[in-house]
């Protein structure tokens, strides 16, 4: 009743405010689900904005990226893994070395940078530069100071998915990565983002993102909400498309989950008539 009341009472911005202040109050255990319920009206009307709030203030599902969560091989998320094994094989079969042959990366989305400092490690340690951007200014500052004890070459930027132009101007990267984001964005939003990755992609763009239950996500004709968390089930394979990209490689897993995350994998490459 509470909750209920302060929804209907106060503006959404002073509740906002409200929630962004709870998430610095690490004295109050609760501070995570009254953030979410403060607000849960603005997650049917603006799920953008609801899902960049809670990113940005490090509230809710954000709270999980902690250093100790998500650094080591052994702190891998199965299905990052499986992604990684799949670009790897691909890049093989397609007679690229990902251990010589790759010289940037840029991973939107990147949290506290502990993907790109796995590829640092591993995958992709040859490579130049690694690259990444998030919201979570939080996230961001943690990842930065540990990546800097550990004498790592991965750079963090704190910034919206829409800011990549701003942050990295007109550069390209060999591999542009984006897992688990786009599922926060609207349909129009995301197909305007995946277009402006593409932009940034000089070889290879890595997406994942949920895999529709049902049947495979490239026979969707609009996006779906996924109704317990309002996050979106979108069809990557027609917005790669339509940003003059082909589909390389993709799998699908459907209702299979592996440790909790369904599975919807692309790589995509720049097409003919873009490199045109």
């Amino acid at each position: 009743m509470l909750k209920r009341a302060l929804r209907a009472g106060l503006p959404v911005g002073l509740r906002k405010g409200i929630a962004a202040w709870l998430a610095r109050r690490e004295s109050v255990s609760s501070r995570h689900w009254w953030a979410a319920e403060l607000l849960r009206d603005l997650e049917e009307a603006s799920p953008n904005e609801f899902h960049r709030f809670l990113w940005k203030h490090h509230l809710a599902y954000a709270q999980t990226y902690e250093i100790d969560l998500r650094f080591g091989p052994e702190q891998l998320h199965p299905s990052r893994q499986m992604l990684f094994d799949d670009l790897e094989k691909f890049l093989q079969e397609n007679g690229v070395d990902p251990r010589t042959q790759v010289e940037s990366i840029l991973d939107v989305g990147c949290s506290l940078g502990y993907l790109l400092r796995h590829l640092e490690q591993d995958l992709l340690c040859g490579a130049e530069r690694f690259a990444g951007i998030d919201i979570d200014e939080y996230a961001i500052e943690k990842g930065r100071s540990y990546l800097g004890e550990q004498n790592s070459q991965v750079e963090l930027v704190a910034g919206d998915l829409s800011e990549v132009p701003e942050k990295f101007g007109r550069a390209e990267f060999d591999i542009v990565m984006c897992t688990g984001v786009l599922m926060y964005l609207d349909q129009e939003t995301a197909a305007k983002m995946m277009a402006m990755l593409a932009d940034r992609t000089r070889r290879f763009l890595v997406l994942s993102g949920l895999a529709n239950p049902e049947f495979d996500n490239r026979d969707m004709s609009a996006s779906q909400r996924r109704v317990e968390d309002q996050s979106f089930v979108h069809n990557f394979d027609s917005m790669v498309e339509e940003a003059g990209f082909e589909v390389r490689f993709r799998r699908w897993s459907g209702d299979e989950l592996v440790s909790g995350n369904s599975i919807y994998f692309l790589i995509a490459t720049p097409g003919t008539e873009r490199d045109d």
